[in-house]
């Protein structure tokens, strides 16, 4: 059973982590320190939306699940609401992109993003998570909870607003499910190679 605290506080961290960034004049250092909310959520094992949809699969158990996650992290990114406005620019920047921008850019970061969760196996190789969190956001890459603590924080509730965040969303869908696709073989290999030295560990 997902608890709808894990799912909040992760929202919560990406809000912090939304308004360091906001606040760092430097595009480089901001990714940087972003990078700490997600070494958090993984070391902490939070639930959070982008991390968990690539292992989500087309059936009703899956998909309440990270509907679940989704709405958790939804409600602690509101915790950005209570930060003074910082955001109205980098949210301005982001929806004057086309849609095709918007999509390619939540693609990126879904495979980044996932790609963390392969690298990073058990929470034992922050550099990983720290390295594919500023390759999406340097990389023009769009994370959808990160983009709606930037919409709460600027107070830019529109219809455009909402279609952005629901591109983004696809964008992250389908870049995690990729990189699964992709590296599906390879997860297997890491997962069997850990238990394998588990076992070996137990027995010494």
């Amino acid at each position: 059973m997902i608890k709808l605290f894990s799912c909040i506080t992760a929202g919560v961290l990406i809000s912090l982590a939304s308004i360091v960034y906001a606040n760092c004049p430097n595009s480089i250092v901001g990714s940087f320190l972003f990078s700490l909310a997600l070494v958090s959520i993984i070391r902490l094992g939070l639930k959070l939306f982008t991390s968990m949809v690539g292992n989500c699969r087309v059936r009703t158990k899956d998909i309440v699940a990270i509907v679940y996650i989704f709405i958790g992290n939804v409600i602690g990114s509101c915790f950005s609401f209570l930060s003074p406005n910082v955001s109205t620019d980098i949210v301005m920047t982001k929806l004057s992109q086309s849609a095709w921008q918007v999509l390619f850019g939540g693609i990126v970061c879904g495979f980044f993003v996932y790609l963390t969760s392969i690298l990073d196996y058990k929470g034992s190789n922050i550099l990983a998570t720290i390295m594919c969190v500023m390759a999406f956001m340097l990389g023009g890459g769009e994370h959808s909870i990160a983009d709606i603590c930037f919409i709460f924080n600027a107070r830019y509730f529109t219809k455009e607003s909402l279609l952005f965040i629901i591109l983004v969303i696809v964008g992250n869908v389908f870049g995690a499910k990729f990189c699964r696709a992709l590296l599906d073989e390879c997860i297997n290999e890491v997962k069997n190679v850990g238990k394998k030295v588990q076992k070996e560990t137990s027995r010494n």
